[in-house]
Parts: structure tokens; C-alpha cells; sequence
């Protein structure tokens, strides 16, 4: 069986350090794509814990390499620093 396949099955059965290795393999990657979106430090570091822990709840279902999980990973930050700036863009307020 090879590490990844060891990590995941790790996360499974809610090991702390199988859970930690992973989130150490996919945390900047997925930090760099949520800042390059949200352009605020504590803003993309809380959308990237979020969308681990989404990823970890969501684990049992993923059967793919771990190439695979770091981008399932980073769409999901995506897809929340894209909610988020939505949420927070400022309209600017234009008189004449």
C-alpha cells in the first residue's frame, strides 16, 4: 500500500497524525490559490482550513491519487475565496 493510500485510510479511521501528514501536503498549495483569489492573509487562511476540513469530512467517498485530492483540496478553496469575494467585494461609489 503506498503512503498516500495509508493516509487516507488513516483520516478514515480519524488518526491525528494521518490527518496532519495530509493537511501538511496540500496546505500551501491551497493557501497560494485562496490569497491569489482573496488577496487578504487571514481571509485565505481560514478558507483554506475550511476547505480542508471539508475534504476530511468528505474523505470516505475520495478514491483517487493524491495529486487528485490536492486539487479536489484546492477547488474547493476556489470555489469559497469566489463566495467570498463576492460577499465582501466593495462597490465603489462614483458622483459627478
Amino acid at each position: 500500500m503506498s503512503r498516500f493510500k495509508e493516509l487516507i485510510s488513516g483520516c478514515k479511521r480519524q488518526n491525528q497524525q494521518s490527518m496532519m501528514a495530509l493537511y501538511n501536503i496540500c496546505a500551501l498549495p491551497v493557501y497560494n490559490a485562496s490569497l491569489h483569489i482573496v488577496m487578504n492573509e487571514f481571509d485565505a487562511e481560514e478558507i483554506m482550513q475550511d476547505s480542508i476540513l471539508k475534504a476530511f469530512d468528505n474523505i470516505g467517498k475520495f478514491l483517487g491519487t493524491e495529486k487528485e485530492f490536492v486539487a479536489f483540496v484546492k477547488r474547493i478553496a476556489i470555489n469559497k475565496s469566489i463566495d467570498w469575494f463576492r460577499k465582501n467585494r466593495k462597490i465603489p461609489f462614483f458622483t459627478e
